[in-house]
């Protein structure tokens, strides 16, 4: 028989809650906020080594190799 090859990694999603609504309230100041929230998240991808994996809207599905 074959051998199996397992492997551990950590699957992390973000998303902004409520993103429509606050970008209704916040209207072109949305895009700042997003911005800044963009920033924070692709820092600390890196910052932690992990992998972006999709991008949809405001969220982010990132994978790590080691638990944070």
């Amino acid at each position: 028989m074959g051998t199996t090859k397992t492997a551990n990694f950590i699957l992390f999603y973000t998303d902004i809650e409520g993103s429509t609504q606050i970008a209704k309230s916040l209207g072109r100041d949305y895009a700042v906020v997003l911005d800044k929230h963009n920033q924070v998240i692709t820092s600390n991808i890196k910052k932690f080594e992990g992998k972006i994996i999709d991008r949809t809207g405001d969220g982010f599905f990132i994978i790590f190799k080691e638990p944070l």
